[in-house]
């Protein structure tokens, strides 16, 4: 049987309901004073224990409407009285989080998350992130301030806030979005957005209002962990304990959103030139990482805030933590290169290289922590520590099978981002063909065997190699060498994708060539849609799809949609937001291209390749507004 009571909550739900329907979602307006104080007058009758009292404030509620939504939040989030806190829930709960101004994909994205469990609802609010034109900001901004989910609110805000770069041009459009999304809120995650979009703005009093909002956030999180709530979901689901975890973009592994409000909030303290405060905030992430209980997390983890520190001109936290940490630094490979790093940055260059050649040195029977060191200063923009790591990898006989393969195949790459194709090409083909000597004889199974063992075909490694022996050949002007190359690139079933377009293009004086080139496209095209149709969560086949479509003469809309599908499946993946720019440049969308290259090349500060394409689409949308 269900009690008067709870008829009664469900009656002033919809009764709440209905007001903001009505108004498209909530309003921006804040109470004023005398209103404020009613309002939270209402909200304390809700837990009368007068039927008609209760009845009353729910009705005025009703009638105030949107202002009323952030004191209900408040008492939903922090009322000690049971029967308030529910009140205040179920009334919350009704508030839709879509607007009738929300275009339909937003729309459908946003009841996506509603209805989410809570192992998809992160999805949804990363895709609402990236729709075209930005036009899902707003409503994220809404989850930030509706969510009554303390770790939904602050994922949402964390999200929004790693969009922001001091100067960034995109950055005025999205605050104007925030602005309207968080609305009147006093929540502090909501607080700290407002706080990000006056900064940005020119407003030099935002930070002091984002430094109240991030002790705010603090001090919440401590009241939690003393009295054991867990965040739930509202809307749905339940949050596992913690909340939900974000990338790190400094070490690629999962962080809190926290995290990456407070790194936010120390690149504002730097762009407004309070150094001092800055050097405090980030101390007190190194602590935080010191602190961590896993011992193969630690080192990364102080490897993060390091790198990132140095990155945001506050290298002088690489001696505190080399003095007070030092223990936890050496002997970890990819901390201690950090830490050279950011010796660097702050001019002593001879210690950074003695502590790197250190690095190289250490945890030596753990060639996996090599090779992703290698990755990371690769990452990083430290070229030459990732080449030794690399060369150390692939020229010690004794590293296992797995890593040896690796190491070479990601060495080519690093290689030929850098335009060394002739070294890429080397480098591969000491994997393919290597060399059999009586004083020191090959030691590992067949090449292609190794490369089955790690999930690659053979024959495209060779293509591979190939297209780079043909693109040292282009870069020397020898177009007959290279013409050779690649025909020999795509003799066989498995084409490097790379060589098949740069054939396609090469081939535009010989119509016979050119139709030849078109087929073998629509092959290829073929056979990776039949991948994608096997397996629909591939996202490697929906990118290498939608990168041949939008680098030849392929359906371009089809290559965007393709690749928003990868990006679905692989979040801001920097080489899938390659691929999308390309699309949508082939499709004459330049200025999202643009947009989406930005996003890549943030994601991807060092590499050469996606930053030459940025620089391409930035020339083609100047001659495009230039033509207008």
């Amino acid at each position: 049987m269900v009690s008067i009571r709870s008829r009664l909550l469900v009656a002033a739900c919809m009764l709440l309901v209905g007001h903001a329907g009505a108004d498209s979602g909530p309003a921006d307006s804040s109470p004023a004073g005398g209103e404020k104080d009613r309002i939270e007058a209402l909200v304390e009758d809700l837990g009368s224990g007068d039927y008609w009292r209760r009845e009353s404030a729910a009705a005025e509620l009703r009638a105030i409407g949107p202002s009323a939504i952030d004191a209900l939040l408040a008492a939903a989030e922090r009322s000690d009285d049971l029967e308030i806190a529910l009140a205040a829930r179920w009334l919350v709960d009704g508030i839709p989080l879509v607007a009738d101004s929300d275009p339909p994909e937003v729309a459908e994205l946003v009841e996506k998350y509603v209805r989410a469990r809570s192992s998809d609802w992160l999805p949804a609010m990363q895709r609402l992130l990236r729709v075209d034109d930005d036009a899902g900001i707003e409503p994220l901004a809404r989850i930030v301030r509706l969510d009554r989910s303390l770790a939904a609110s602050t994922a949402a805000a964390a999200l929004i806030a790693a969009e922001w770069r001091r100067d960034d041009p995109s950055f005025p459009a999205i605050a104007r979005r925030v602005a309207a999304g968080i609305g009147s809120s006093s929540r502090p995650t909501a607080a700290f957005l407002r706080g990000l979009v006056g900064f940005a703005g020119g407003d030099p009093a935002g930070i002091d209002v984002a430094a109240a909002a991030i002790d705010r956030l603090r001090s919440m999180s401590r009241e939690r962990h003393a009295d054991g709530r867990v965040a739930r979901r509202v809307r749905g689901s339940s949050m596992p304990p913690g909340g939900v975890s974000l990338e790190d973009p400094v070490v690629g592994l999962p962080c809190h959103p926290a995290a990456i409000i407070e790194r936010t909030f120390i690149a504002m303290l730097v762009a407004a030139g309070r150094r001092d405060r800055a050097l405090v905030e980030s101390r007190r992430l190194l602590e935080e990482a010191v602190s961590e209980p896993e011992d193969l997390l630690r080192g990364y983890r102080i490897a993060s805030v390091l790198a990132f520190s140095a990155e945001q001109g506050v290298p002088q936290l690489a001696e505190e933590a080399l003095a007070q940490h030092a223990d936890a630094i050496m002997s970890r490979p990819i901390a201690m290169y950090a830490t050279a790093m950011a010796l660097k940055a702050a001019g002593d260059a001879g210690r950074a290289e003695a502590l790197a050649a250190e690095a190289r040195r250490a945890a030596a029977d753990n060639p996996k922590l090599h090779l992703d060191a290698a990755s990371k200063l690769s990452h990083w923009g430290e070229g030459d520590w990732a080449r030794r790591e690399y060369e150390s990898l692939t020229t010690d006989p004794v590293v296992p099978d797995a890593e040896f393969v690796a190491a070479s195949v990601m060495f080519a790459e690093h290689l030929h981002d850098l335009g060394n194709d002739a070294a890429a090409a080397a480098c591969l083909r000491r994997l393919l063909e290597p060399a059999v000597e009586p004083a020191a004889p090959n030691r590992r199974a067949p090449p292609d065997d190794l490369l089955r063992q790690v999930g690659r075909d053979p024959r495209s490694t060779r293509s591979r190699m190939l297209f780079f022996e043909a693109c040292a050949a282009e870069s020397k002007g020898d177009r007959q060498a290279q013409s050779k190359l690649l025909e020999q690139a795509l003799d066989g079933p498995a084409k490097d994708v790379d060589a098949l377009i740069a054939a396609y293009h090469a081939s535009a004086d010989s119509p016979d060539k050119r139709e030849r080139r078109k087929q073998e496209i629509r092959e290829s095209l073929a056979v990776l849609e039949a991948e994608i149709e096997s397996d629909p969560e591939e996202a490697n086949a929906l990118n290498e799809h939608a990168w041949l479509a939008a680098n030849t003469d392929g359906d371009a809309e089809q290559a965007i949609r393709h690749s928003k599908r990868s990006l679905a499946l692989s979040f801001d993946n920097p080489s899938y937001l390659d691929t999308l720019a390309h699309g949508q440049a082939l499709a004459g969308q330049i200025d999202r291209a643009v947009r989406t290259q930005s996003l890549a090349a943030r994601l991807e500060p060092h590499n050469r390749t996606i930053h030459r394409n940025l620089e391409r689409f930035r020339t083609m949308a100047a001659q495009a507004k230039a033509q207008r």
